[in-house]
Order: C-alpha cells, then structure tokens, then sequence
C-alpha cells in the first residue's frame, strides 16, 4: 500500500494505493473511524479525514474482513489547509 502524497491537506481527501483493499474492512486515525470514502476499490482507496483530526504526523490502523489488527507502518502527515 503507497499513499498518493507524502501529506494531505485538512479537508482534502486521503488516497492510497496497493492489492487487494477490499479486504481492509475498517480503518482508523488515530483511533478515529474513517467512515466516508469517495473511491474503494480492490487496488485504490480515497477517503476524508475524519472529525476531530488535526494537523500532525499518523499511521493508518486497520482492521481486515478476517478480524486481523495491524497498522501500516509507513507514515502520512495532515496539514493545515493553505490561507492567505
């Protein structure tokens, strides 16, 4: 699994890469349930940020169709958002 971008902007969404996602049943930052996705497909995925996140460096943790728990070590950083 590859994140499209090093970081996200707040209010933008999050998109990922990889195999077989379908099999990701849950995911969460931290602790937070992602729960709106714009694209889930088997090879790519994109979601908005949940509530209550701000801007800082995390991990996706996920939970798999099967029960298996893992996070994903790669990290990803939330920005915030670009004002004049």
């Amino acid at each position: 699994m590859t994140f499209a971008q090093p970081s996200f902007a707040l209010g933008k969404k999050i998109a990922i890469t990889g195999k077989n996602l379908l099999n990701v049943e849950q995911m969460f930052i931290k602790g937070k349930k992602v729960v709106s996705y714009a694209v889930r497909g088997d090879d790519n995925m994109s979601f908005d940020i949940p509530e209550g996140i701000g801007p800082g460096v995390y991990r996706l943790a996920m939970v798999l169709i099967d029960g298996t728990e893992l996070t994903w070590p790669v990290p990803f950083e939330i920005t915030a958002p670009y004002t004049e």
